[in-house]
């Protein structure tokens, strides 16, 4: 499964490392997003108010995402086939 072990090892370390880093900067700018959010979504007009909701969805969704994304990228490029090295044909 895994040919390169230091390779693989390497991917995962990095897709940890930046998972970590999406969580932590999504926990300390949840606060200041929700805070200017409700600040400013009374000023706002009402037809610009779906925007506003499709911004929040965002906000809420963006690190599930990135952490899927990330994850699923790692997966397959420990997993995939690395052919034989010692045949040039």
């Amino acid at each position: 499964m895994l040919k390169n072990k230091k390779g693989g090892a390497a991917v995962w370390i990095l897709t940890l490392i930046s998972v970590f880093t999406i969580a932590i900067v999504w926990i300390v700018m949840t606060e200041p997003y929700d805070t200017v959010h409700d600040k400013f979504n009374a000023d706002i007009p009402a037809e610009y108010q779906s925007t506003m909701t499709k911004m929040q969805t965002v906000w809420n969704n963006w690190p599930i995402i990135m952490i899927l994304g990330l994850i699923l990228a790692a997966f397959i490029f420990t997993t995939r086939d690395q052919g034989d090295p010692g045949y040039y044909g």
